[in-house]
């Protein structure tokens, strides 16, 4: 009894672990995300960065539309990961850059591709500005249909003299998440069920 115990204890910890890859969703502008879909982290950056209360990383990897960051540094850039999750390319647009303020064209790079785009209001504010939204297809950069792309560099620079974009929120539209189950532990997870299976047949003898 007591193995049969331990065995279902693993077994439901394990299949609990690959499926709490998170159901829950959040709405921002409209858009539908998974609550886990906006970028983790900056790996790389140059130049100085305002915001609007925080660090740069705070403000950039948060969830909330109202907070921001923007430069005045010529060359400004920041390039951004997502972590626990990828982008995928589906039907339709993939991701959504969200700006505070009056809309301001910036460039993006994915995969070595750079686009310019200009942001939409969205029909509301947050923190006292507009938010307005650049929904961005995968299409643009050359990417394959259904293939994952889990980093973007965005440009503080404004785009042909204009003025700077006030950065807020980046989110993936189509969303997987990017932990993928090892080989080992799948095997364990295999074999745990089995000796769960064997251990309940040797109990009911």
């Amino acid at each position: 009894m007591k193995t049969i115990k331990i065995l279902s204890i693993f077994a439901i910890s394990v299949l609990f672990l690959f499926a709490s890859t998170s159901d829950a969703s959040v709405v921002k502008g409209g858009i539908t995300f998974d609550d886990n879909a906006f970028i983790d982290s900056v790996i790389a950056q140059s130049g100085t960065f305002n915001t609007s209360g925080g660090t740069f990383a705070q403000v950039m990897t948060d969830t909330d539309e109202g907070t921001w960051a923007y430069s005045i540094t010529p060359g400004a850039f920041a390039t951004f990961a997502f972590t626990d999750n990828l982008m995928v390319n589906g039907s339709g647009a993939d991701l959504a850059v969200f700006d505070a303020g009056i809309p301001e064209y910036f460039n993006i790079t994915i995969g070595g591709v750079t686009r310019t785009y200009l942001p939409v209001f969205a029909g509301y504010t947050a923190g006292g500005y507009n938010v307005n939204i650049a929904q961005i297809d995968l299409d643009d950069f050359g990417i394959a249909a259904g293939a994952t792309v889990g980093q973007l560099t965005l440009s503080f620079e404004g785009v042909g003299g204009g003025d700077v974009p006030d950065f807020s929120l980046v989110g993936a539209i189509h969303s997987t998440s990017s932990v993928v189950p090892e080989p080992f532990t799948m095997i364990l997870l295999g074999t745990g069920l089995l000796g769960l299976w064997g251990a309940r047949r040797g109990f009911k003898k």
